[in-house]
């Protein structure tokens, strides 16, 4: 069974839902050892999947036009959790240091700009990129697509500063 999707880039793929059911299960079985949830002190280690299921339910959407006046025909509503493990495990490796700013980042008008913020303020306070460097790192590869990113990255440049991302000529720099 298969679906087509729209990219980014306008073209048309087709994702097949019987690959993501088996990504979906080999995440299931992955196995995540020893770790200690935090949330549970003096319940020892854990050993878990990255998913603690994944639960498929009947027909959720059926035949007939999205609000965008899409076809769409039947499909499964899924629900898939990540386990207590690695939650913890993400909780303690990856830190959200920009959880204050995370208000000012919704609010800035492209996501361009938004994935940008995040890699900022992910990384030591005074991170240095280049601006092709920084887009790159967030996903736009071509340089017709840098090129059309880093316009609306500039449209953000006043709300970027204000969360002290600053663009320097070539370069942007998070004020330490």
């Amino acid at each position: 069974m298969s679906a087509g999707k729209r990219t980014s880039e306008g073209k048309t793929a087709r994702v097949c839902w019987l690959q993501l059911k088996d990504i979906a299960e080999d995440l299931r079985r992955c196995e995540i050892s020893d770790v200690e949830i935090y949330s549970r002190p003096g319940w020892g280690v854990v050993t878990a999947g990255i998913l603690d299921s994944v639960t498929f339910k009947g027909v959720g959407i059926v035949e007939g036009k999205t609000g965008h006046g899409c076809q769409v025909g039947e499909r499964e509503l899924w629900k898939v959790p990540f386990s207590e493990a690695w939650t913890s495990l993400i909780g303690v490796d990856l830190p959200v240091s920009y959880r204050g700013q995370l208000q000012s980042i919704i609010k800035l008008r492209h996501g361009v700009s938004q994935a940008v913020a995040r890699l900022m303020l992910s990384h030591s306070p005074g991170a240095t990129y280049s601006i092709n460097e920084a887009l790159a790192f967030v996903g736009a590869a071509s340089i017709s697509t840098r090129r059309h990113r880093r316009g609306e990255l500039l449209a953000d440049a006043d709300a970027l500063a204000e969360m002290g991302i600053l663009i320097a000529g070539e370069m942007l720099v998070a004020e330490a």
